[in-house]
């Protein structure tokens, strides 16, 4: 009896770790209104460092923009921020952040958005800003690469829906049957009539 009751406690805290979990990772918003994944949080408490996106305000001056990723880099430390990407033009740049880099990024009112890239993605382009880019594909991000009404997402590819005609594929079905139905009722017609002049000859 005991040891029922242990094995319903453990899976009972296992669900509700489950559900802790799922729960926690969520879009939390800072002080200065920076928009940021809590899973981020999460990853830092098991590890220095975790790879992010920070995602400037699109509304802004493409000039002004380069400026201010200057100043928010200059802001960070080489042992609190680690730049991986920075595609010109872009209103996004990534790298390997520290809990004390996350703090100072937390408080940037220029950025609109801190997140973890993609999973299985390839790049850190950010999903949703308008941009199929090379690295994404209807699969990885619908919202930038989705396919139109007529295309279905196929391994990451729109292709052309394959649009069956009920009428002609009935059709095709039917005909083998029609034609053996005649060919059955065909033969007994003969046979029936072979054997009316059989005993007709009798």
């Amino acid at each position: 009896m005991r040891k029922k009751k242990t094995i319903f406690s453990v899976f009972l805290v296992l669900v509700v770790v489950s559900m802790f979990g799922v729960v926690t990772s969520e879009m939390l918003i800072s002080s200065a209104n920076v928009s940021y994944d809590s899973a981020i949080i999460e990853a830092l408490d098991n590890q220095s460092n975790v790879r992010i996106i920070v995602e400037l305000s699109p509304s802004l001056d493409k000039d002004f923009v380069v400026l201010l990723k200057e100043d928010i880099l200059s802001n960070l430390s080489s042992s609190e921020f680690t730049l991986k990407q920075n595609i010109n033009g872009s209103y996004w740049f990534s790298g390997e952040i520290t809990k004390e880099g996350l703090e100072k990024l937390k408080l940037n009112e220029n950025i609109i958005r801190i997140y973890l890239p993609i999973s299985g993605s390839t790049t850190d382009a950010p999903c949703g800003d308008g941009v199929c880019d090379i690295e994404e594909n209807c699969k990885l991000c619908d919202v930038d690469c989705g396919c139109s009404e007529q295309e279905e997402c196929v391994k990451g590819e729109c292709e052309i829906k394959k649009i069956t005609n009920s009428k002609n594929s009935l059709w095709f079905w039917a005909t083998p049957v029609l034609i053996t139905f005649f060919l059955i009722v065909i033969i007994y017609f003969v046979k029936r009539k072979s054997n009316s002049l059989k005993k007709g000859e009798k």
